[in-house]
């Protein structure tokens, strides 16, 4: 797993009524594979990929160099992620329902608003992340690092959470119903009276 590194979170401020389309060249060397994406990367430091609205679901993307990446809106659903680096990328609103991103690192991303339902996220770094109304029911996050991040009024319904690291982690109105997380892991957090909490707490 990439070590925990501290970066600036990134811009949630994102106009998403303009997305605008993907640097169509970004995408086809992508889809030429990891290997050829994460050599472009090397040799193209400072080239910021745009991959906004691209669809790349179902495909194994284990290992890609997306940091810094746009992806806002990108179609993402049942792809494979492991332990991709997306650190300080964007990807509001991205669709990642059944992703695999076991041991990714997503510290400072922004997923406003995205959806992560049913996604496996065991042993991810999500520190700082921004999750506003992120929707994560469902999602595997047991033995995730999610430091400081925030996951105001995100929906984490049904959520493993056991064994996660949730050390000042914002939940506030976050609806954690049928979530599965201990009292311990809880008292770390931030909640506010709009939080919904789960009925039962683990051991």
């Amino acid at each position: 797993m990439n070590s925990h590194i501290t970066v600036a979170v990134a811009s949630s401020t994102t106009d998403i009524l303009s997305v605008g389309m993907a640097n169509q060249k970004h995408v086809e060397i992508l889809r030429q594979g990891v290997r050829a994406w994460n050599a472009w990367r090397a040799e193209h430091p400072d080239v910021e990929p745009d991959l906004r609205g691209a669809d790349l679901a179902g495909t194994d993307l284990s290992g890609v160099d997306l940091s810094g990446a746009r992806l806002i809106k990108a179609v993402l659903y049942a792809t494979k992620l492991f332990a991709a680096n997306f650190l300080g990328a964007d990807l509001a609103v991205a669709d990642l329902r059944g992703a695999n991103l076991g041991r990714a690192d997503l510290g400072g991303a922004d997923l406003c608003g995205a959806n992560l339902c049913g996604t496996d996220l065991r042993e991810a770094n999500l520190s700082r992340a921004v999750l506003r109304g992120a929707l994560l029911s469902g999602a595997d996050l047991r033995v995730a690092f999610l430091y400081k991040a925030r996951f105001n009024g995100a929906d984490l319904s049904d959520a493993n959470l056991l064994r996660s690291d949730l050390h000042e982690v914002d939940l506030s109105g976050a609806d954690l119903r049928g979530a599965k997380l201990s009292k311990e892991q809880l008292v770390a957090a931030k909640t506010d009276i709009y939080t919904k909490l789960p009925t039962k707490l683990q051991n």
